[in-house]
């Protein structure tokens, strides 16, 4: 009866595992893979796509546990994404939650075809420390590559396994557009009639502007050339500055001149000193998470985490701020 109950509660006879989803080749197909009707479609991630973190919680209830989750999964994450999380031990005495980030480009891809996600290695390998860096953009050579038996071992799990690995959906926004009362629409025409006071104002002003600079078009060349005198002693006065800085830290620029770039590309814009370290403002090429691990593998450096959220600029760049706190 016991064993009747597991494989009618397991995840191969509720859903459907279909798919696989690594850094290199994207979204694949299982082959050789018999298809079914199922709920829903589960897609198991390779180790080379999404970031790990281990938390342990001692004299918790199971009461307090959602809310303590709820508010890891808020500020968790090094990148910006989605975090999914699963139980990992449950005792009287200590709970162990483990928290997996993936990113928003990743996501957008896998819920096209599945509804939940299932990381693979975390069945049979134990990782001795409690929090993991992973590089999202380049290939790692001890990725998980799933093989038949451990699908078949993931798709007996019983399918509280995935309860914190539910993909999130799209808001509909054309059901909120459809909901518009007529108060709001008046709103909008009103909102709409401004905006087009506004635009055709601005249009004239420009157009009398355009005018004007034509016939003052010496002013303009005067203008650019004060403009370009003035970019150039900007860049003295930065030189300036940067000798300086280097004169009085020298232990700052001795950490940063001592990190193996590994052919990745940063420009750093801004270093601010605080009392126990500084905070490197700038963009990388490839991942500022690259940057992010060299800090933290650095002897001299106690912590090292993003300030903010990535984000990227125009040219597709990651902005980044790191903010790193040496040993003292």
């Amino acid at each position: 009866m016991k064993k009747y109950f597991s494989r009618l509660l397991s995840i191969n006879s509720i859903f459907s595992i279909d798919y696989t989803f690594n850094a290199k080749e994207g979204l694949s197909s299982l082959t050789n893979k018999e298809k079914k009707r199922s709920f829903a479609t589960v897609c198991l991630l390779e180790r080379d796509v999404y970031w790990r973190a281990e938390r342990q919680y001692s004299n918790v209830t199971l009461f307090d546990l959602p809310k303590i989750i709820k508010a890891e999964l808020r500020s968790i994450a090094p990148f910006s994404g989605h975090v999914f999380w699963r139980v990992k031990q449950l005792s009287t005495s200590q709970i162990t939650v483990v928290y997996f980030a993936l990113p928003t480009e990743y996501i957008d891809k896998i819920r096209t075809r599945c509804q939940f996600i299932y990381p693979l290695g975390e069945d049979f390998q134990e990782e001795s420390q409690t929090e993991q860096q992973v590089n999202l953009h380049e290939n790692i050579t001890d990725t998980v590559t799933p093989v038949k038996s451990e699908i078949e071992r993931i798709s007996q799990k019983n399918i509280v396994n995935l309860v914190g690995f539910y993909l999130p959906k799209l808001k509909n926004e054309t059901l909120s557009m459809q909901r518009l009362s007529f108060k709001k629409l008046a709103t909008l025409c009103a909102f709409g009639v401004a905006a087009f006071t506004v635009i055709s104002s601005a249009y004239l002003h420009f157009s009398l502007g355009y005018y004007k600079s034509e016939v003052a078009g010496n002013a303009v060349t005067v203008e650019n050339a004060l403009k370009t005198q003035r970019e150039l002693r900007a860049k003295a006065q930065s030189k300036l500055d940067f000798d300086t800085f280097g004169q009085e830290n020298p232990n700052v620029l001795a950490i940063l001149s001592s990190l193996s770039f590994n052919e990745e590309k940063y420009f750093i814009q801004r270093i601010h000193l605080h009392p126990k370290g500084v905070k490197i403002t700038g963009t990388a090429e490839t991942s500022a998470t690259n940057l992010l691990t060299l800090l933290l593998n650095h002897p001299a450096v106690s912590e090292a985490k993003f300030a903010r959220a990535l984000a990227k600029n125009r040219a597709g760049e990651e902005v980044f701020v790191i903010e790193v706190v040496f040993h003292e």
